[in-house]
């Protein structure tokens, strides 16, 4: 069981499932896998195609992430994609620092790694592309910011996850 998790862990790729966007009265937006709170103005839910799975994503019912539409619903599926992934990795990590690499945890990180192949690179290519567009990201400033700081957070707990698993073999 380490083995294939290291493998999945270095063999980084990408797939996801539904998440709601909720838009409280006060303007304030989430991202969540459950449905949005009755004080929640407005809820969209992030579309997913399937296009197939790869590896155990099927188990979790995992498709690619659609990255269709406008640039507000492109930007809306990548933040909800990389928050989500923000919080498996943190999950992950968390866990292999209390409990070691036991059967447990290696379900925890087995899910993240699925999500990671899920959401990421479409994500992040997404907001790479809308970024090129010079007003759009002085519009969004803010967001791209927080992009890049989930981002950097993934990563930072990838590392962590990878020399955990490596050390445990």
């Amino acid at each position: 069981m380490r083995l294939i998790l290291t493998v999945a862990l270095l063999c980084w790729t990408s797939q996801a499932w539904a998440v709601n966007k909720c838009t409280g009265k006060d303007g304030a937006v989430s991202f969540q896998d459950a449905p949005c709170s009755t004080a929640s103005q407005t809820q969209e839910t992030v579309r997913v195609r399937n296009q197939g799975t790869i590896s155990s994503a099927g188990s979790y019912g995992l498709a690619h992430l659609d990255m269709t539409g406008s640039a507000e619903q492109r930007l809306h599926r990548g933040m909800a994609a990389l928050e989500t992934l923000s919080d498996l990795s943190l999950d992950c990590k968390i866990k292999l620092q209390v409990y070691g690499p036991k059967d447990q945890t290696l379900d925890v990180c087995q899910r993240f790694v699925t999500h990671h192949k899920a959401w990421f690179d479409p994500a992040t290519q997404a907001l790479s592309e809308l970024s090129k567009d010079g007003s759009w990201a002085a519009e969004n400033g803010r967001a791209i910011q927080r992009a890049n700081q989930f981002i950097a957070k993934i990563n930072e707990n990838s590392e962590f996850i990878l020399l955990r698993m490596r050390a445990s073999r």
